[in-house]
This record gives structure tokens, C-alpha cells and sequence, in this order.
């Protein structure tokens, strides 16, 4: 991933000025449609998700009874 500071005018009164380019972080691309971005940003712009491979299985699991467990903690709570 790459980024450059880019700093304009308030009111544009020059053309916008770029900053050299820099490597922020790297990551292996998963394979995928070229218009797919494999990242998001946080709307604050300080940090990023990224679909990356991993080499650990995936895991799943799956809660029964949730509701019942649920009730019970929240009577724990209320206790409490």
C-alpha cells in the first residue's frame, strides 16, 4: 500500500501539491475481481482493514440455547 501527503489551499487557489510516495505497509493481494479493493479505511483515515490470507484453519462456532444463556447472565447481572 502505497500513499503522499497531499496539502492544497483552503480555497484552491493553487494546484494541490504532492508529497513523495511511500510505502505505508505491505500485504500478500488475495486473488480477485480487479474493481475489488481487498481494504477499507476507518473514517478517520488512521488505520486500515485488509482481507489477507492466513495459514490458520477457519473456525466456526456455533452457540445453542443462546437465548436461555442470555436470560441467565442477566439475571447474574441483576444480582450482582
Amino acid at each position: 500500500m502505497l500513499g503522499a501527503v497531499v496539502r492544497a489551499e483552503p480555497d484552491w487557489t493553487d494546484a494541490p501539491r504532492i508529497g513523495a510516495i511511500t510505502r505505508l505497509f505491505a500485504f500478500e493481494r488475495r486473488p480477485a475481481n480487479i474493481n475489488d479493493y481487498p481494504y477499507a479505511a476507518t473514517p478517520d483515515g488512521q488505520r486500515f482493514v485488509v482481507n489477507v490470507r492466513s495459514d490458520d484453519p477457519p473456525t466456526i462456532s456455533i452457540v445453542v440455547n443462546w437465548q436461555a444463556a442470555l436470560r441467565e447472565a442477566q439475571k447474574e447481572g441483576a444480582a450482582q
